[in-house]
């Protein structure tokens, strides 16, 4: 009696979490939603194949899955099921390359905050199958609140469940799942088990063909005479450029950035090829927690290519139809402000460039101007700390990050239009003719 009366409350204590659960059911579907949109995001503007889904878990399917595992895990209370059961939104990316996990995996937490994260197989299969089964990383992950916009705060420190394999990968363990654990139609056979082991030594060694593809892929799109026709051509050509030369070095895969807005720049300044690009993607720095790649390169392009920010600026504000923090506050300062400060920025970087060229530094494609390049030219201390201050709220504006206040930015143009006025007050040879050629919008002076 006391077994059945057990029993009952554990079924009532399923059956209430199932209702509950098909009322929060939009919230879940949604919050999945919200998780895909970004990873599909950070996948095509980063250059990476892949197809994003996502779904909330089946109410009809939970009950089950619930029954099955309350049979080891003895629910008692709501807070039980929560902690056990921490897929109720889930993600899946399916690369086409296997050889991107780690791109992903970088992506990912750099954008959510990771409870925690799983690689497959963890351990050794303790079953007659002759292959390892299922290679994956799961990531337990949350939005950060901050990032999303006031109507969608609610979503924010929510659990959602993100998968990460190759399509082919996916596409077994959804056979092997279903049949092997869900036991839709009965229990699996030896026969049925000896055949899913089959396929998925299939699968691995297709993944292994999958990978000697995307080198294949890299190699070509960096054979001289081609040029990229799409962002995904333009990521294979940095990744295998980097690898011969940089990555070995690094630590960690880099982040990349928006891939899609650099290939639309190189092509509207005709640079969408490997030999016109060589020559901006030399020493570039491999700690992209502080600037992702293709920021650096875009910083370079604009140094060489004034007449393209506003070019640019557009294409920030229309890549994809998606808007991240760039022109998305409604504090964002004028197109008048914004272009007069870039106006001077533009006569600062030009100034600096051929004053670098006047004293025989470097090149003026090597670099985009530091505090450090600042220092070499013999500037004033006064004039580096007013530099530093002004290049960071540059970036901001150009690439989107902590995009600038109207007020803040008129403060910045004033004081950048009285560096410029003291500039060409020097008495300095080299100076005054570094800033009368900025200011006279005189094409670039090229190098021997």
């Amino acid at each position: 009696m006391e077994r059945d009366k057990f029993e009952m409350t554990q079924n009532n204590l399923i059956a209430l979490f199932v209702t509950q659960y098909r009322r929060e059911y939009d919230f879940y579907y949604e919050l999945a939603r919200l998780v895909s949109q970004e990873c599909d995001a950070l996948a095509a503007e980063n250059g990476i194949r892949a197809i994003v889904t996502f779904r909330a878990k089946s109410p009809d399917r939970l009950e089950g899955k619930l029954h099955q595992r309350d049979v080891t895990k003895k629910y008692q209370t709501e807070e039980d099921i929560r902690a056990d059961i921490v897929d109720l939104s889930g993600v899946r990316i399916a690369l086409y390359f296997p050889g991107d996990r780690a791109k992903i995996a970088v992506l990912l937490r750099n954008a959510f905050v990771i409870d925690q994260e799983k690689q497959f197989p963890d351990k050794p299969k303790a079953t007659a199958d002759r292959f390892d089964g299922y290679h994956a990383e799961h990531y337990r992950i949350r939005l950060r609140p901050e990032s999303l916009p006031e109507v969608q705060r609610r979503y924010g420190g929510n659990l959602v469940e993100i998968q990460v394999a190759s399509v082919l990968m996916h596409a077994w363990s959804e056979v092997e799942h279903d049949l092997n654990y869900k036991q839709l139609s009965g229990k699996v056979s030896q026969e049925e088990r000896s055949i899913l082991d089959g396929i998925n030594g299939i699968v691995l060694a297709g993944e292994v063909f999958l990978e000697r593809l995307q080198a294949a892929f890299e190699a070509r799109v960096s054979r001289s005479g081609s040029t990229f026709s799409n962002r995904y051509e333009l990521a294979a050509f940095l990744y295998e450029r980097l690898r011969v030369s940089a990555l070995p070095e690094s630590k960690e895969e880099p982040v990349m950035g928006r891939l899609d807005i650099l290939f639309d720049l190189l092509q509207l300044a005709e640079l969408n090829s490997p030999e016109k690009l060589t020559t901006y993607i030399q020493h570039l720095d491999l700690n992209t927690e502080k600037q992702p790649l293709a920021d650096q390169i875009i910083d370079r392009v604009l140094i060489s290519r004034a007449d393209l920010y506003d070019n640019y600026l557009e294409m920030r504000r229309t890549a994809n139809g998606r808007v991240r923090t760039f022109f998305s506050g409604q504090d964002y300062p004028s197109p008048e402000i914004v272009g007069s400060f870039l106006h001077k920025w533009i006569i600062l970087e030009r100034f600096l460039r051929g004053l670098t060229q006047a004293r025989n530094l470097t090149s003026k494609y090597s670099v985009f101007p530091t505090r450090r390049l600042v220092r070499k030219l013999g500037l004033s201390e006064l004039f580096q700390i007013q530099f530093d201050v002004l290049s960071r709220l540059r970036t901001e504006l150009v690439h989107g990050v902590n995009v600038p206040e109207e007020k803040t930015l008129r403060e910045a143009d004033a004081e950048l239009n009285e560096m410029l006025v003291k500039l060409s007050s020097l008495d300095d040879k080299d100076i005054r003719e570094a800033m009368q050629w900025a200011q006279s919008g005189e094409a670039d002076r090229r190098d021997d």
